[in-house]
């Protein structure tokens, strides 16, 4: 439908820029890639020839976007680089995530507050002289 929309514009002589990017900076290949579809991305570069080198306003490229279950061929399309590992090859090792409640182990003498609080105290010291008589004479 859409080649039929673009053969039909050519033929009445306006001419449409297919590189043209949005808000984001997302052109019409990066759309078709982020939402999987993958037969118009394949038509977009094959037929139309748009330019897959082109990035979004985050710097991604089109290829960037494609999810592990993409054919290599339509990877090939979209200019992903060659020999590089994209997603895992393997299942990755959960076991390091445990699900245990981590707290237990977290207390007072271990927490970020009780680390900083002799340099707090000693800068307080050395600036804050009044402070520091305030607190000893305080009732």
């Amino acid at each position: 439908m859409f080649h039929k929309f673009v053969a039909g514009a050519k033929k009445a002589g306006i001419e449409l820029d297919l590189n043209i990017k949005s808000n984001g900076g997302y052109t019409p290949l990066h759309i078709a890639a982020i939402h999987g579809h993958h037969k118009v991305a394949a038509m977009l570069v094959e037929r139309l020839q748009v330019n897959v080198k082109l990035r979004d306003n985050s710097g991604k490229r089109a290829w960037q976007y494609l999810n592990c279950n993409t054919s290599g061929e339509v990877w090939r399309l979209l200019g992903a680089p060659k020999g590089k590992t994209i997603f895992a090859s393997r299942t990755l090792n959960t076991t390091y995530f445990n699900t245990q409640n981590k707290s237990s182990q977290i207390n007072r003498k271990t927490s970020l507050a009780a680390f900083l609080k002799p340099q707090h105290q000693k800068w307080k010291a050395n600036n804050h002289p009044l402070l520091r008589e305030r607190e000893i004479y305080s009732d």
